[in-house]
Order: structure tokens, then sequence, then C-alpha cells
């Protein structure tokens, strides 16, 4: 495991357990799928901030909803002070986790499609998703 993903293992890792999540609630999901999501929300965390809406309308369902995923817990990683409990009051600063910056996140999100490429190219269609799902 290279520095990168140790210092980043808990936010790389929540994002593959939505992954995971999303692969075994859809049965037809592919590494294409979970490729387009990745490539949809990264303008989001990029220094230029461009605007996702055009590539989000491209999506097929299955890498809308896994788009969707991502999105949300990105979401909350970047900017956790807004995390509230089911009663709508804020979480306790004890409770609150550390805050992903925008660079890290791009970054982190970048390692992942890479590593959809590489399982795919090794293991067909489905080879990120089959290898994360017996790994996580």
């Amino acid at each position: 495991m290279s520095e990168f993903e140790m210092r980043n293992q808990g936010t790389l890792a929540s994002i593959e357990l939505v992954i995971v999540e999303c692969f075994r609630s859809q049965s037809g999901l592919t590494d294409h799928d979970i490729e387009e999501a990745i490539n949809a929300v990264l303008p989001a965390y990029e220094p230029t901030k461009r605007d996702t809406s055009g590539r989000v309308a491209r999506l097929g369902p299955m890498a809308r909803e896994v788009f969707t995923q991502i999105s949300a817990v990105c979401r909350v990683m970047s900017d956790p002070d807004k995390l509230e409990t089911e009663a709508g009051e804020p979480l306790a600063m004890e409770m609150r986790m550390k805050s992903v910056s925008a660079e890290t996140m791009s970054a982190c999100l970048k390692r992942i499609r890479r590593s959809v490429q590489f399982w795919r190219r090794d293991g067909g269609l489905r080879g990120y998703l089959v290898f994360i799902n017996e790994n996580i």
C-alpha cells in the first residue's frame, strides 16, 4: 500500500464501501458504470470547479445511482460540520470527522478510477467490482 493510500485509507474505504453497496443492490452494474460515475463526480473537486450537470445528464440509470451515492459520501466527508443527529441537532464535536480537502478528495477519486481501469483490464467488465466486493 502506498503512502497516499495509507494516509487516505478512511476516505478511500468510505467511497469504495458505497460502490460495493451499489454493486450488491444492482446486479447489472459494471466497471464502466463506476468509472462514468467517478468522472461525473470529479469536476466538483477539481480546482476549476466546473459544472457537472452535463456529465450527470448523460449517465445511465445504474451509473446515476452510483454517482448519487458517491456524491453524498464525498459531500459528507468534505463538510462534516453539516452533519446532524436524527433530531436535527449538530453532532457533538467529539463525534465529528476531520474534513477532507477538495484536493485530497479529487486525488482519492482519481486513485479509485485508476484501480477500476486496472482491474477491468485484468478481470473484464466487472473485474474491479468483483475484486473490491471480495476485499471489503
